[in-house]
């Protein structure tokens, strides 16, 4: 018997392990989920918001990394001076074709068709603006070092200063400090060179090109405004960003960061009516990759809670049904014994003696156990959903049902044998007349036992063994009072 029961109960368990999941549309962002989800295994889920948040946070530990270039000045005053000489000489070409000769007096830079000669070649020129005192100074063959040296002059002080271009990559942030480094044409910059020669500036000492040529603007009178102008469009960046680099440095840094949420077996991962979002989401994914599972509102993982319940039921009705057993078994051996025969094959033969309820009950101890072979081979056989329907409907509610029909029967034997031990002390009938009415109730019992069914056999049976209790008390009175 214990034998069939372990395997009743491990059939079960295989069962409801082998309950499918439901089929049902996988979630999607901003979903409400219908019922808990629990994860069966331990999960760590990379949570992509938080990764990426901590790995900004760490890529902004390396600094930004500005090349200076030193000799973007020098270049700028050559690349001036260059286009100054080349307008001059335009100029002097223009004068010496107009007037036929190399150089002009007073009276001819004064007139009319000299200030025509300036007007056209300001139309035609798109070099350097010449104003009407360089053009009077060009055409006379003078010097003109003190109108050139203060505007390369202020074309020097601002390019002092580090400059760098008005916009920078879109993915790249600036922080309040800046890596710059210097180092030759022929150089290439790596993270070694960067660590060796590198140092901090402060943001805030780095300036713009408009900026730049702007500030340069408001050194010039009004009337120079268009020299100005001229004199900024030579400035350009001397401190140029190394994007390439920043970006493999960063990478480096931020490689292998990442943020993950722990989850321990059967732990909640989503309940039920909250709304999904991108963690929940991740959690999801993951728990399908690991076991397979369809991320659905119906799924089977978010019965697991009742599945465990539903075992821990099952082991409760087993130690019950066991106990009933044992009870039940220990009240036959109390009882009369009746001989059975077997045969050879091991089938219960009847005897000759046997009355017709003995002969039907074992044809139902016989079919009850045909039921019991039957139902281990459909669980040898696979059929284990059949048989987890059974065991979830009808075992349950039969094993309970039957437990509280027994206690009832109980209960109502012993009422009926008080009223019945009442009756007799009321009367005050002798001694022997108790004991014979006991007998004669005991047997009125036992002839009735072989008319009725299952149930009302377990009642006569409980009268049967009360009353037999009575009498051997009033039995073993009487003789006390004998002696």
């Amino acid at each position: 018997m214990v034998k069939r029961l372990a395997c009743f109960f491990t059939a079960a368990l295989l069962v409801l392990n082998s309950l499918p999941a439901s089929s049902a549309p996988e979630y999607r962002l901003g979903d409400e989920a219908a019922e808990d989800i629990i994860t069966p295994v331990p999960l760590a889920v990379i949570d992509s918001e938080a990764t990426e948040a901590l790995q900004r946070r760490e890529a902004r530990r390396v600094p930004v990394i500005y090349r200076f270039y030193p000799h973007a000045l020098d270049e700028v005053e050559a690349a001036f001076h260059s286009t100054f000489v080349r307008t001059r000489s335009n100029f002097v070409d223009a004068v010496r074709t107009r007037f036929s000769k190399e150089t002009l007096n007073a009276d001819d830079t004064e007139s009319k068709s000299f200030q025509r000669l300036l007007r056209d070649f300001q139309k035609q020129n798109l070099l350097f603006p010449v104003s009407p005192q360089l053009a009077r100074i060009w055409a006379r063959g003078e010097s003109d070092e003190e109108l050139e040296a203060p505007l390369i002059e202020r074309l020097r002080e601002a390019m002092k200063a580090y400059v760098r271009a008005d916009t920078a990559p879109k993915d790249i942030w600036v922080g309040s400090t800046i890596h710059l480094i210097s180092i030759a044409d022929n150089e290439v910059l790596d993270e070694g060179l960067v660590k060796e020669r590198g140092f901090n500036v402060a943001k805030t000492n780095f300036v713009s090109v408009t900026r730049t040529k702007n500030d340069l603007l408001n050194q010039f009178p009004i009337e120079d405004r268009a020299i100005a102008k001229y004199v900024a469009s030579f400035i350009k960046p001397n401190c140029l960003m190394e994007a390439d680099l920043i970006r493999e440095l960063r990478g480096r840094r931020t490689e292998g960061l990442r943020v993950t949420n722990q989850y321990r077996a059967g732990e909640v991962i989503v309940r039920r009516g909250q709304v999904i979002d991108p963690k929940m989401l991740a959690a999801l994914k993951q728990l399908e990759s690991q076991v397979g599972y369809n991320a659905s509102a119906k799924s089977g993982f978010a019965r697991l809670g009742w599945i465990f319940w539903s075992i821990a039921g099952f082991v409760a009705a087993g130690v019950v049904a066991f106990v009933l057993v044992w009870r039940a078994a220990k009240r036959r051996a109390r009882a009369a014994l009746l001989p059975m025969a077997f045969s050879a094959n091991g089938l219960t033969v009847n005897s000759p003696g046997d009355t017709a309820a003995e002969i039907a009950w074992r044809e139902r101890a016989l079919h009850a156990e045909q039921r019991a072979d039957q139902a281990q081979a459909i669980v040898r056989a696979g059929l284990v959903g059949q048989l987890a329907q059974w065991m979830a409907g009808r075992m349950t509610q039969s094993l309970v049902s039957q437990r509280a029909e027994l206690l009832a029967t109980q209960q109502r034997a012993a009422m009926e044998m008080a009223e019945m031990a009442e009756r007799l002390e009321k009367i005050h009938a002798p001694l022997q007349e108790r004991l014979q009415a006991y007998e004669q109730r005991i047997a009125d019992l036992e002839k009735e036992l072989t008319l009725k069914n299952e149930e009302n056999r377990e009642l006569i049976r409980a009268k049967i063994e009360i009353l037999r209790k009575q009498w051997e008390i009033e039995r073993d009175q009487n003789r006390l009072e004998f002696n």
